[in-house]
C-alpha cells in the first residue's frame, strides 16, 4: 500500500487516518452538564500516517515541509485531497536499510481565513544517513546509540473560531529542533556527561552520520545501570540548540 504526496509515491504507508475537527465540549455544572456544540468544521480536519520513502524522495518531502509547499495527496483508496500542508512530526532511518526513511506525517487543510505570515528562509539541512553505532558528545564517545531522532519545531497552530478556523503558521523553526537518543557509556564517561548536564555546558555532538551539531545543551531525561554491568550506564538524552 502506498500514497502519493505531490511528486512522491511512497514505498509504504501505515495508519492513514482522518482526525475530524468536531467542536463538541461537555462542561460540568452543579448536578448536571452543559454541552457546547459547534458541530464538525471540515477545514479543521487533519490526516496522519506513517510512510516509508526512497533516498531520492526524502529531500523532496523535506522541501515540501520546510518551504510550506502545499501539495495534493492521493490516499490508499485513490481519493485526492487537494492543497494540503505537509508536517513532519518525526523521522528516522529504516532499521537495516539506512538509505531509506520512515516519517510520521500530518496533512493540514488550507483555511480561507488563513493568516499569511513571513516565510522563513529554509537552510540546507537535509535528512542525514547514519553510518555507525556511536556518537561523540564533547569529549565523550558512547559505547552505543539507539533511536537517534530529530524532533522538529514546527510552529503551526489551529485556532478555533465560530464556524471555521484560523491557521497561525510560522513554519519550521530549526533553532527549536531537538535531538533525542539512548546511549550506553562507561562510568568514567558518565561523570563527564554529568558535568555537561549539571553545569549546562554547550558541547558539540557528532551524530552517527558524521555530522557535527555545534553548541548543544545536553539534557539527561533518564538513566540507569546496564543489566549485569554496574560500571556501565544507559541514558536517555535530549540535545537542545542554543
Amino acid at each position: 500500500m502506498a500514497i502519493k504526496i505531490g511528486e512522491i509515491t511512497t514505498l509504504s504507508v501505515k495508519d492513514f487516518t482522518c482526525l475530524p475537527d468536531d467542536r463538541q465540549t461537555q462542561v460540568e455544572t452543579h448536578n448536571g452538564i452543559a454541552v457546547q456544540d459547534f458541530g464538525r468544521v471540515i477545514e479543521g480536519d487533519k490526516f496522519s500516517c506513517t510512510v516509508t520513502v526512497r533516498p531520492e524522495d526524502a529531500p523532496i518531502l523535506y522541501m515540501y515541509w520546510n518551504s510550506r509547499t502545499r501539495v495534493n495527496v492521493v490516499d490508499e483508496a485513490g481519493n485526492e485531497h487537494s492543497n494540503l500542508r505537509v508536517v513532519i512530526k518525526d523521522y528516522n532511518p529504516v532499521p537495516h536499510f539506512a538509505d531509506y526513511w520512515q516519517a510520521e506525517l500530518e496533512f493540514w487543510r488550507e483555511s480561507a481565513t488563513c493568516r499569511p505570515c513571513e516565510l522563513m528562509t529554509p537552510s540546507t539541512i537535509q535528512f542525514h544517513r547514519p553510518q555507525g553505532r556511536h556518537i561523540q558528545i564533547g569529549d565523550v564517545r558512547t559505547l552505543s546509540v539507539e533511536n537517534w531522532h530529530i524532533v522538529p519545531d514546527d510552529r503551526q497552530r489551529l485556532i478555533e473560531t465560530i464556524g471555521g478556523i484560523v491557521v497561525e503558521d510560522f513554519g519550521h523553526i530549526e533553532a527549536g529542533d531537538r535531538m533525542t537518543c539512548r546511549i550506553t557509556l562507561s562510568a568514567a564517561a558518565a561523570e563527564i556527561l554529568n558535568l555537561y548536564w549539571h553545569d549546562r555546558i554547550l558541547t558539540d555532538v557528532v551524530d552517527e552520520g558524521g555530522r557535527t551539531w555545534q553548541a548543544l545543551r545536553v539534557k539527561v531525561k533518564k538513566y540507569g545501570y546496564v543489566q549485569h554491568f554496574p560500571r556501565y550506564y544507559w541514558a536517555d538524552l535530549e540535545f537542545w540548540k542554543e
